[in-house]
């Protein structure tokens, strides 16, 4: 009797925790955008969680440019960093 006690009741938890609200599906991240003067790009992101009630919610996810360009020679014993400023004008 108390198997079936223990049993009825894990299965009712099972069934109770798959119930109530669940998250849409939300639209994918949006494309980059250039870089801009502090070297950051942004796009559109979407989640959904339970602190957006459910629903998708939108937000802006940004992300750090790349500044530098390594190049290595041809049998990997030489290497040059390129470190390109995001200036228009290069200063002499």
């Amino acid at each position: 009797m108390k198997k079936i006690v223990i049993v009825l009741f894990i299965l009712s938890v099972m069934v109770l925790s798959g119930c109530g609200p669940k998250c849409p599906e939300c639209p994918g991240s949006g494309a980059w955008s250039s870089c801009n003067e502090d070297a950051v790009k942004t796009r559109t992101n979407y989640k959904c969680s339970e602190a957006t009630n459910f629903e998708c919610g939108e937000f802006e996810e940004t992300q750090q440019c790349a500044t530098e360009i390594r190049v290595a020679g041809r049998t990997g014993l030489s290497e040059i960093l390129i470190t390109p400023t995001i200036e228009k004008m290069l200063k002499e």
